[in-house]
């Protein structure tokens, strides 16, 4: 990765506008893109079912990235910088917020729309947004894939004109609600948490905790203040529930609660948080999450 993009991701992070997933990042596109960008927006293929015209030239992206296209977010592999894409969620004129996303062939079938697209919304959780909307083509059967692993659900059928009001596509519409909570951590422990080390977060289960089901995102604020990155989001995969913190660590797998080898497993870890008497008044859970996005 070259200075220039390095530069790039700081003042996206600065910005607040960079998002970092497993195998990609995301921060806002830019008129020097507009080369790579034309790899996608110009393939008839990949703007089959897209609203907009194929582009003809890279001139007219660069135009466009001027105009609008600064707003949307770029797709990055982590491994070498390379752009394979875009998306973003924005209002729609119903004043939905509406997903949207766009990949270079050459990248599709490996997952990286799906995980893009699942960072776009935690990105947009973490800013406050709970609902949104999408859509895809009948017959964009990709698309239809990204959006059900992404836990749409189907609302109805309709239809779309592309911008110049030469194609209108019948369409599926569907409707995702999230329900959002959130929790500060430890330096240490987030940096597990954004390395993958830990995947489950051990917590008092009192009247905060009570309310999270499977399925809802929870956004984990670093308590770090030097840290670049201060915040992530995550969707709780499993519940783990128990009268203390002795049967927890008992039970589960600790290397998943961010124990490495290095460092022995001990409930007495967890009395610096909670006491005993808490523990017995609320017991204790250990929630399961998959991570989905960086901030």
């Amino acid at each position: 990765m070259n200075a220039e993009l390095e530069g790039r991701i700081t003042r996206a992070i600065n910005d607040g506008k960079y998002i970092q997933a497993t195998r990609i990042f995301l921060m806002p596109i830019d008129v020097a893109d507009a080369r790579d960008v034309y790899k996608w927006v110009g393939d008839p293929d990949v703007t089959r079912f897209m609203n907009y015209s194929t582009y003809t030239s890279v001139s007219d992206v660069a135009d466009w990235i001027k105009r609008d296209g600064h707003k949307s977010f770029g797709i990055f592999l982590k491994e070498c910088g390379q752009l394979i894409g875009g998306g973003d969620a924005r209002k729609n004129r119903s004043g939905d917020i509406e997903l949207g996303y766009n990949l270079a062939k050459a990248y599709w079938g490996k997952g990286y729309c799906t995980e893009a697209a699942k960072a776009i919304i935690a990105y947009n959780v973490a800013q406050g947004t709970t609902d949104f909307v999408c859509k895809h083509a009948q017959d964009n059967v990709r698309s239809s894939r990204v959006i059900q692993k992404c836990g749409f659900v189907y609302v109805k059928d309709g239809s779309y004109t592309s911008f110049d009001g030469l194609r209108t596509f019948v369409d599926k519409e569907y409707a995702l609600h999230i329900k959002r909570f959130e929790m500060d951590v430890d330096g240490e422990w987030f940096c597990k948490i954004i390395r993958g080390d830990k995947t489950v977060e051990l917590r008092l289960n009192d009247e905060k905790r009570r309310g999270i089901s499977v399925g809802d995102f929870v956004i984990l604020n670093n308590l770090d203040g030097s840290a670049l990155l201060r915040k992530c989001v995550v969707r709780v995969t499993q519940l783990h529930y128990f009268s203390d913190f002795n049967g927890l660590y008992a039970s589960l797998d600790m290397s998943k609660c961010g124990y490495g080898a290095d460092k022995k497993a001990s409930p007495d870890d967890m009395l610096k948080y909670y006491s005993a008497e808490r523990q017995a008044q609320y017991g204790v859970v250990g929630i399961q999450f998959e991570l989905l996005a960086v901030m």
